[in-house]
């Protein structure tokens, strides 16, 4: 399956539960189109965050769980619904993201900073063996 029918099928499946609730909000009329922007950057920086130049699924993966902070913000607004879209404790990607995210949120760093860190706390490289160096 291509990542572009990937994206689709997770995107289909927002709307989807929904589509009664999209027509209501009037402030977010142009959501569908700035979240579907949204995805496919994160799904390409996904990519290039771990040294590839094609994505993957594993890429609208990620996407959709960096997005999923607003979709739980809009979840509060009671007529909102998420759908279920992963077990977030479920792979490797969500706990490298969740770390990166709670040690360095509001921090101004580099990405060689980022990885070097990261294989100290955890004992893995982020991306290829000897990255370029900021």
């Amino acid at each position: 399956m291509g990542v572009m029918h990937a994206i689709r099928r997770e995107h289909k499946k927002l709307l989807d539960e929904n589509s009664d609730r999209l027509e209501s909000l009037e402030l977010l009329g142009d959501f569908q189109t700035r979240l579907s922007n949204s995805i496919h950057k994160l799904v390409f920086a996904s990519a290039r965050a771990n040294a590839r130049s094609v994505a993957t699924d594993a890429d609208v993966e990620t996407a959709f769980g960096f997005v999923s902070t607003k979709l739980e913000f809009l979840a509060k607004l009671e007529f909102f619904q998420v759908p279920e879209y992963r077990d977030p404790h479920k792979n490797k990607v969500t706990a490298r993201r969740d770390y990166i995210s709670s040690k360095f949120a509001g921090k101004v760093v580099s990405v060689a900073i980022v990885m070097d860190d990261y294989k100290h706390a955890k004992g893995e490289s982020l991306g290829p063996d000897n990255p370029p160096r900021s």
